[in-house]
């Protein structure tokens, strides 16, 4: 049996999570300008200079984290040692 739908008693598959909820109009329209937002920002190229600012932060911030993680790994280690 799949762990995500179950078996009924006619050989149907039904999710095993069944979430109520109502969209309201007030949702749907603001679905629905969500959804052509993205359409628009999908249709959208940035300029060059924007595109090699951003990889440059994204770059720095991965750098900055895997320091942070690694720093972090070497406390934890000096930590355990310590309790030897």
């Amino acid at each position: 049996m799949n762990k995500y739908f179950k078996d009924s008693l006619v050989g149907q598959k039904h999710p095993l999570w069944q979430p109520t909820y109502t969209i309201t109009s007030t949702t749907g329209s603001a679905l629905m300008e969500i959804e052509a937002a993205r359409a628009v920002l999908e249709h959208t190229s940035l300029p060059p200079g924007v595109q090699e600012k951003l990889r440059r932060r994204a770059r720095a911030y991965i750098l900055s984290e895997n320091y942070r993680q690694f720093v972090g790994t070497l406390l934890a280690m000096r930590h355990v040692g310590a309790g030897r």
